[in-house]
């Protein structure tokens, strides 16, 4: 007689975790900056218009990409994809590190900003859709919805602790930055 195949805990599937521990490290330190980067903005340039302008600017990927990112993820391997976008959020955080760095900003420097926010939304439209992905791959149905209760747990721990970007913020101008980029 067959026994149905016993499934693991979910804090014993090293694959699970390892998805689950990589995404929590890099939603705290991705909140870290969201929160900074507006208030970073407006402390470079006196204005909450551009401030403004450029939280805008990072939330229209998720408008304009969520549908056809669902679709492109689900051909390409997730693990690429998420690696692709780790890598480009880390170049986007350079980039604005190096704008803290020079001082106060040009023109050029402030559209720059406004476009790494825009790519910064990109990447983690992909990346996320590529995370749930890789997490109905790691993770059996069964305990699926127990492992997308902890995924919204972290996002829960994050927005509590995300507002610690404006502390960091308050020590240098490039920490939150540098936090999210090592995260």
């Amino acid at each position: 007689m067959d026994h149905p195949k016993e499934v693991k805990s979910l804090w014993r599937n090293q694959d699970y975790l390892l998805l689950w521990m990589g995404q929590s490290i890099s939603s705290l330190g991705t909140g870290i900056a969201q929160v900074a980067f507006p208030l970073l903005l407006f402390v470079l340039t006196n204005n909450p218009v551009i401030a403004g302008l450029a939280v805008s600017v990072g939330q229209l990927p998720s408008l304009l990409f969520m549908l056809p990112a669902g679709a492109l993820v689900d051909r390409w391997d997730r693990k690429r994809v998420m690696i692709v976008c780790t890598a480009g959020l880390a170049l986007c955080l350079t980039s604005v590190a190096l704008v803290v760095l020079s001082g106060l900003p040009t023109l050029i420097q402030l559209t720059s900003l406004c476009v790494c926010s825009f790519l910064i939304g990109t990447f983690s439209v992909f990346y996320s859709l590529a995370e749930l992905g890789a997490l109905t791959q790691v993770v059996p149905q069964s305990q699926l919805p127990q492992a997308l209760a902890q995924n919204e747990v972290v996002f829960s721990m994050t927005s509590l602790a995300a507002p610690l970007g404006t502390f960091l913020l308050r020590i240098s101008g490039i920490l939150p930055f540098l936090i999210d980029a090592i995260s």
